[in-house]
């Protein structure tokens, strides 16, 4: 039902995608962190940490519910939260079985990959605020649901986009790795 959503129905969904996105570094971390594990022959930590989050979660989602007035987003900060907490001991954990591990070894890696996030979000805000508006000639809620998939769609070009360019410029080594490839790609093709 497109029209059965009220305003403070999206609110709550838009705060629970908040809470769920700050998990999706962790998450990505944890799948590489438990694949490490298992190639040292070892799948106990993995397991006992993926037990002790399931706990946590469900602890952390209980008192964060019944405690604050976050509601049903209060499930999905406590997710995060629990997530935080697995990876940070998945790598501690790590480090004490390999002496002189490190899991990014570029310096400055995650200071600008923080910058990059930064100006991003800024200017999606700035798109959201102003610029959408402008082109739609009104807010998001005002216009039919294709305008609402095209200017979803739009902010999340200029969102990649503006990441792959700062991320470039910043010479973060995976970036420039993807557009190197991506370039040899179009280069193969065009020799064909």
């Amino acid at each position: 039902n497109w029209g059965g959503l009220t305003e403070a129905q999206v609110v709550l969904t838009s705060t629970m995608l908040v809470f769920y996105s700050l998990s999706v570094v962790t998450q990505s971390v944890n799948t590489i962190m438990n694949r490490a594990y298992y190639s040292t022959k070892n799948s106990i930590l993995p397991f006992l940490a993926g037990s002790v989050g399931i706990v946590m979660n469900f602890v952390l989602a209980y008192a964060v519910t019944v405690g604050t007035g976050l509601g049903a987003a209060g499930v999905a900060l406590a997710y995060t939260a629990a997530t935080i907490f697995i990876t940070a001991g998945l790598l501690a954990m790590f480090r004490k079985r390999i002496p002189g591990f490190r899991f990014i070894n570029s310096p400055g890696f995650i200071q600008k990959t923080i910058i990059a996030a930064v100006i991003m979000g800024v200017v999606l805000i700035v798109a959201d605020r102003y610029l959408m508006t402008l082109i739609f000639k009104e807010g998001i809620m005002g216009i039919s649901k294709s305008g609402q998939a095209l200017w979803v769609g739009m902010e999340m070009a200029a969102g990649l986009g503006v990441y792959c360019v700062v991320s470039y410029a910043f010479r973060i080594d995976e970036m420039r790795q993807i557009v190197t490839g991506i370039s040899n790609k179009i280069k193969a093709i065009a020799k064909n």
